[in-house]
C-alpha cells in the first residue's frame, strides 16, 4: 500500500480538519448511497424470485420495462441528492475508522437487504395482491405462456 501523505498550501492546521471533516461527509454519504441501492433491489428482485418459484402461478406485478422506467424516472434524483446530504451532528468527534474496514460492511447488508428491503419487498407484494383482488374481485391469474401479461386470457369451452 502506498503511505498516505497530507500536502498543507497554508500555515493553517484547521485545513486539516475541515479536510477530515469534508472526507468523513463524503464517506458517510457514500455509505447512504449504497444502503439506498441495495435496499431498493431488493424489493425489485423478490417479485421475479417469487414468480419463478411459482412456477408462474403468481403473476408479476410490473414488467421488466416498468421496472427500468420506475428506477430511472423516479430514483435518480433522490439517490443523487444522498451525494448533497449535509454532514451529521458530531461527526468529528467520532474516532477514526480502521485502515482494514472497507465501506461496505455486514450490518449495512443485513441492515438494507434483510430489513428495508424485504421490509418494502413484503409491503409491495401485498399491495399488488390487494389491488389486483380488488379491481378483479379474485387474485390476479398469471398469464398464458407465450402470452404478454397485458393480454386477457381465454379458456375453451368446457
Amino acid at each position: 500500500m502506498l503511505p498516505r501523505a497530507v500536502g498543507l498550501t497554508d500555515d493553517n492546521f484547521a485545513t486539516i480538519v475541515t479536510a477530515v471533516e469534508a472526507g468523513r461527509v463524503v464517506y458517510d454519504n457514500v455509505r447512504k448511497f449504497i444502503v439506498y441501492i441495495f435496499a431498493h433491489a431488493t424489493p425489485e428482485v423478490v417479485p421475479f424470485l417469487v414468480f419463478a418459484l411459482t412456477g408462474g402461478a403468481v403473476p408479476l406485478p410490473l414488467t421488466v420495462l416498468q421496472l427500468l422506467a420506475f428506477d430511472v424516472g423516479t430514483e435518480t434524483l433522490p439517490s443523487l441528492a444522498l451525494g448533497r446530504d449535509p454532514a451529521e451532528p458530531g461527526i468529528m468527534h467520532r474516532p477514526p475508522r480502521l485502515r482494514s474496514e472497507g465501506v461496505i460492511r455486514a450490518p449495512m447488508l443485513i441492515r438494507a437487504w434483510l430489513f428495508l428491503g424485504l421490509m418494502v419487498a413484503g409491503l409491495s407484494i401485498g399491495s399488488s395482491f390487494t389491488s389486483s383482488s380488488a379491481q378483479a374481485g379474485i387474485p390476479a391469474t398469471p398469464p398464458a405462456r407465450g402470452l404478454s401479461s397485458t393480454m386477457p386470457i381465454s379458456r375453451p369451452p368446457r
